[in-house]
């Protein structure tokens, strides 16, 4: 877990979204899943320093 963030380095979910996630439904994975596509672009925005795709697009 990254200590400033509060994500897992490999998965970039949160410790509460791991610690859920075999009770989650499909709609509240589907979520987590978007959470994590976001969070993705946002750190390859600072990384590259360039900004983050709007949601729904792509990088």
């Amino acid at each position: 877990m990254h200590e400033r963030s509060g994500l897992c380095e490999g998965c970039l979910r949160t410790i509460d979204e791991i610690a859920s996630w075999s009770g989650f439904d499909d709609d509240a994975k589907r979520a987590v899943w978007d959470a994590i596509e976001a969070r993705h672009a946002e750190w390859l925005a600072q990384r590259f320093d360039t900004p983050a795709p709007q949601q729904g697009e792509k990088y």
